[in-house]
């Protein structure tokens, strides 16, 4: 049920959510791990909300059977990574965990991926001390403007992951004073 970004299971915290990649399909969704790249791995959603907090999400538990991944993102509409990680359980040979500064009230989306043969995992998400520094910001304005007049803020520091499969074409035409002008 939470195979797409859109249908993430929410979390209340803390959580300990026990899941599953069998039977997960292809995320073609930025990796947000060293890995680099695109994610080419079957995975499953969940989210949860800020809370002001340096949060983390862990696959590091005797339960999870799976060589996991974990990749922590601002919105569905524009995957903007947070954190990720990939192998890095020092108690236990396979998982996952990652922190990262929430902002309150924001929401992030964790997806969960093997990297090896899908199986059985156990996610706990927690909220944690106070952030060292502010939160960076989620570029939720940003996403879906398809035309300048509707563009948000750009803030510095922040990768955006755009997607431009889905916006209409803009045609540019210069006026006699060297200004330019949309033609639709």
């Amino acid at each position: 049920p939470n195979d797409d970004c859109a249908d993430a299971i929410a979390l209340t915290l803390p959580a300990t959510e026990f899941g599953t990649t069998l039977g997960a399909s292809f995320d073609n969704v930025p990796s947000c791990y060293s890995l680099g790249g695109l994610s080419t791995i079957d995975g499953v959603w969940y989210s949860v909300i800020g809370d002001g907090s340096e949060m983390s999400a862990s696959l590091c538990t005797s339960g999870t059977d799976i060589q996991g991944a974990l990749s922590v993102f601002c919105s569905c509409g524009n995957l903007t990574c947070v954190a990720g990680a990939f192998n890095n359980c020092p108690a236990i040979s396979s998982g996952a965990e990652v922190q990262w500064c929430s902002e309150s009230g924001h929401e992030y989306l964790i997806l969960v991926e093997s990297i090896g043969a899908p199986g059985p995992f156990i996610l706990e998400v927690f909220p944690g001390s106070t952030c060292d520094g502010p939160p960076a910001p989620c570029p939720d304005e940003f996403c879906g403007a398809d035309h300048c007049e509707d563009a948000g803020p750009v803030c510095p520091g922040i990768t955006y992951n755009v997607d431009n499969y889905t916006a209409t074409s803009d045609y540019l035409e210069a006026l006699p004073n060297g200004d330019i002008d949309d033609i639709f």
